[in-house]
């Protein structure tokens, strides 16, 4: 193939990728042919078209043919740019964004990459913006003149009322199965470990608690509304988190979620329009702006900054949880739960704990941990014994209370730790392997204290799992910082058989019911326990 034939077509500056560029070649020469350029001038020829476009703002009908069967080369069917297409968005780039001739022919020489990026990967407008400003610093690209290409060759983002309502529904159903019986601080944390996890670099427990720290809280509540608002629309694109107006978040599919939020909690005014009405992108000078909201402004920023900085599968998936949480923080704030009897009889003891234990409870394990709870609080009491995690929620971290288990008792006087493990399904080798690579985190920070009662070689600990039903062995006894460890494993039924009936109705009323009928715990698991009852 001709030098001069590659040198004319490059110095179109179509939005070609390399592998197109053969196929471009082979039309260009045969269209050149068909009109008589030959191939010795096909370079000055094409470079005076581009002049006379450039002089006179309308490009010849031989410029517009000779675009068109190059572009209509590109393997990429999805979405073909036209010779009407692209002069168009270079006529606009120039009208409506100021850009200079030479400025719109250079921008227009990256839409190949930004159209596979955004169909291929779904990347907004915004995102596209900082991939193609780090690709060519000359031009000033923006999510505004991005999405007008786009949208010139028939390619729009957007998010659907109906999709918005299907991600909300699911977001819903989801928030009980990650946080069980948590509150808010406990899901705060939960949140935040498994962002650390994927690289969130912010404090995201402290940024979501500084936006709403109790339920009911109303002072921060539209900035958390646009928290939910921006970490839902990264469930469909890879979008920057800082950018508000690209997806309408005053129109119909915003102003649907602000609407699920209850009055109690929020005014029907849109977030968006009272905080960031004119406010394209947030930033630090926003935050600043805030006066007596500044703290709440301050953690939304955070945690979109933190955000941003994240791959996109991470940034998704930190925004689910977050939205998560969103809908605890609404679980929380709802009516007042069910209410459960404050006892149980000693005549109806008996046969609520063999139904108990006679199979997963389908409660999340919520149930058998209170169990275990209450039938340890009865045995471990004051003052030889020192509690740890009774009535946590279920994901309350171990590392966080510096426990052994679930709950854990120590005893001063004999060197013990007895600790117990409660497992609503079946138990397996990998559950207790991760226990034991739990243990190896917590240990650490519980030896100064031990160490202070006796040398850490006079203590041991016994940690016992609780199960419905078990399909593994107990490990054998290990040396972990200096402390001995012995396992053990009961099933439910075995775990409750040493139960005596008549005096442990205080502890199932304290450490049982009384926890399950807190806001924390979800409906359903109060409904079960009412039917266990009834059984």
């Amino acid at each position: 193939m001709s030098k001069l034939l590659q040198q004319a077509l490059r110095s179109l500056c179509l939005p070609l990728s390399p592998r197109e560029e053969p196929k471009a070649e082979t039309v260009l020469k045969e269209f050149f042919e068909e009109n008589n350029v030959a191939d010795f001038e096909c370079l000055s020829r094409i470079k005076l078209e581009l002049g006379l476009w450039e002089d006179s703002g309308k490009p010849s009908k031989l410029l517009s043919q000779t675009v068109g069967i190059v572009l209509a080369s590109t393997k990429d069917s999805s979405y073909p740019v036209s010779a009407k297409a692209y002069f168009s968005i270079h006529r606009k780039l120039q009208e409506e964004y100021k850009y200079s001739h030479s400025d719109a022919t250079a921008f227009l020489s990256h839409l190949r990459i930004a159209i596979e990026l955004a169909i291929n990967h779904r990347f907004s407008a915004a995102r596209l913006t900082y991939v193609l400003s780090q690709l060519d610093g000359r031009i000033h690209f923006s999510s505004q003149n991005i999405g007008m290409a786009l949208q010139q060759i028939g390619y729009t983002t957007g998010v659907s009322v109906q999709e918005m309502e299907t991600l909300f529904e699911l977001d819903r159903s989801g928030e009980v199965d990650l946080f069980a019986d948590a509150d808010l601080t406990v899901g705060a944390e939960l949140v935040a470990l498994n962002a650390a996890e994927l690289g969130f670099r912010g404090d995201l427990k402290a940024d979501l608690l500084n936006l709403a720290a109790k339920p009911d809280e109303t002072r921060y509540i539209a900035h958390l509304q646009v928290l939910h608002f921006q970490c839902s629309l990264l469930d469909f694109y890879d979008h920057s988190a800082f950018d508000l107006y690209e997806f309408r978040p005053r129109g119909a599919t915003a102003n649907w979620l602000f609407d699920q939020y209850p009055r109690n909690l929020a005014t029907a005014a849109n977030p968006f329009l009272n905080n960031a009405k004119a406010v394209g992108i947030l930033n630090r000078s926003w935050v600043e702006s805030k006066g007596n909201l500044l703290p709440g402004a301050l953690a939304l920023f955070n945690i979109l900054s933190s955000l941003d900085e994240l791959s996109y599968a991470e940034r998704r998936e930190v925004a689910k949880q977050i939205r998560a949480w969103i809908f605890l923080f609404l679980r929380l704030s709802g009516n007042t739960p069910i209410s459960l009897p404050s006892g149980i009889s000693i005549e109806a003891l008996p046969s609520f704990l063999i139904r108990l234990s006679s199979g997963n409870t389908q409660t999340l394990g919520i149930l058998e941990q209170r169990l275990v709870d209450a039938i340890t609080g009865f045995r471990f009491q004051l003052p030889y014994w020192r509690a740890r995690g009774l009535s946590d929620s279920i994901n309350a971290t171990n590392l966080s209370k510096k426990k052994l288990g679930d709950c854990d008792y120590q005893n001063s006087e004999t060197r013990e730790i007895e600790a117990f493990e409660s497992h609503g399904g079946k138990l397996t080798d990998t559950y207790i392997e991760e226990h034991i690579r739990t243990l190896r985190k917590v240990l650490p920070l519980r030896v100064e204290e031990l160490d202070s009662i006796a040398n850490i070689s006079e203590w041991k600990a016994k940690i016992t799992f609780a199960a419905q039903s078990v399909n593994c062995d107990p490990p054998k006894e290990m040396i972990l910082d200096g402390l001995r460890v012995q396992f053990k494993i009961l099933t439910f039924s075995e775990f409750i058989g040493t139960v005596d009936v008549e005096l442990i109705g205080p502890f199932i009323s304290l450490l049982f019911l009384r926890p399950l009928g807190e806001k924390r715990t979800p409906e359903a698991v109060r409904l079960r326990l009412l039917d266990m009852l009834v059984s």
